[in-house]
């Protein structure tokens, strides 16, 4: 796999008005949510970590960040697009290489036996979803909030209700904690 590599624009505060357009909604899904990944995948990127710290990872990826990934994928399904080509293949193009890195987790058996492959496949994976973030906030992030489907708004705000609970809870103690304790 090859990384690419760039720098993303800071993040906009978000504030408590409702939302005018779907980027506010996204921005507070997915502050927490690049925040988790990063603080579940950090113990696992030090020479000395571990097999049980990258395996408790991969339970994360495999379970948690997997259907996060999927029901933000589905909320977005139905979002009304007036996307350029190239911005619908960009999206389009993240979303399905998040599902593979995700998908082909699965195939690496005993990659938590390898830190340095899965320190690689790990920045790749948090490269994505970072791609992901800015560029659904970026190109969706335009839609007026009441374009925006009941059901997907539905989603959307359920979403960053679990982002904002599970942010308040992981602020006494580190996710894996929290992970490995089943609390939240």
């Amino acid at each position: 796999m090859t990384t690419i590599g760039c720098t993303l624009p800071a993040r906009r505060p978000v504030v408590g008005a409702a939302p005018t357009t779907i980027r506010r909604v996204l921005e507070r899904i997915h502050a927490p949510w690049l925040k988790e990944v990063a603080e579940m995948l950090e113990p696992t990127q030090h020479e000395d970590a571990g097999v049980w710290s990258r395996w408790n990872a991969i339970r994360y990826l495999n379970s948690t960040f997997a259907e996060r990934l999927l029901r933000e994928r589905t909320a977005l399904a139905d979002v009304p697009r007036t996307l350029t080509d190239s911005e619908a293949t960009t999206l389009w193009a993240l979303g399905e290489l998040l599902d593979l890195l995700s998908d082909h987790l699965q195939h690496l058996v005993g990659l938590c036996q390898h830190g340095a492959e899965f320190t690689s496949f790990t920045r790749e994976l948090r490269q994505a979803l970072e791609h992901w973030c800015h560029s659904t906030e970026e190109t969706l992030g335009r839609v007026a909030w009441d374009k925006v489907p009941r059901q997907s708004q539905k989603l959307l705000l359920r979403l960053a209700q679990d982002a904002a609970a599970r942010e308040a809870c992981t602020s006494d103690q580190h996710p894996a904690q929290e992970y490995q304790s089943g609390t939240c």
